[in-house]
């Protein structure tokens, strides 16, 4: 039979009273704060399932990015974030989503098809900041619209 571990009676460890007399060792030695650093490590797991779950759950492409992009400001502060989806099979228009501030906002984009960017997006398949993205074209029309 499997041993389930409960993770709260694990982080009581320090605290029972044959471990308090050796704190100042243990401290010395380094074993607190590695003990922090694992209960650290667990609560980003915790939340990242977590994370990976909602985002996983959504059944729209509205609602997944809606999900991503609350994520994303729950662990940093992007001032703008948009989405430019290339269409489906069975959908033929472009789905725009920008948000500003955390809020989702309409923005005047004439965007017709996501081509003339396929170059950047291929260079940087990860999220990066605007500033690559707006010196990759200057002249763009689109990009103008976040300044």
């Amino acid at each position: 039979m499997d041993t389930i571990i409960n993770f709260d009676e694990e982080r009581d460890f320090l605290t029972r009273a044959e471990i308090l007399p050796h704190t100042e060792l243990l401290t010395k030695l380094g074993v607190v704060s590695h003990i922090n650093s694992l209960e650290e490590d667990i609560a980003n797991f915790k939340n990242l399932f977590a994370s990976t779950l909602d985002i996983f759950s959504r059944k729209t492409v509205e609602n997944l990015i809606d999900a991503t992009v609350k994520r994303m400001y729950d662990n940093s502060l992007p001032s703008i974030v948009a989405f430019l989806l290339k269409p489906l099979q069975n959908r033929e228009e472009l789905i725009i989503r920008c948000y500003r501030d955390n809020q989702l906002v309409e923005v005047n984009l004439n965007v017709q098809s996501i081509n003339s960017f396929e170059s950047f997006f291929q260079q940087y398949p990860r999220p990066v900041t605007y500033e690559p993205f707006a010196f990759q074209d200057c002249s763009n029309t689109v990009l103008k619209s976040f300044d």
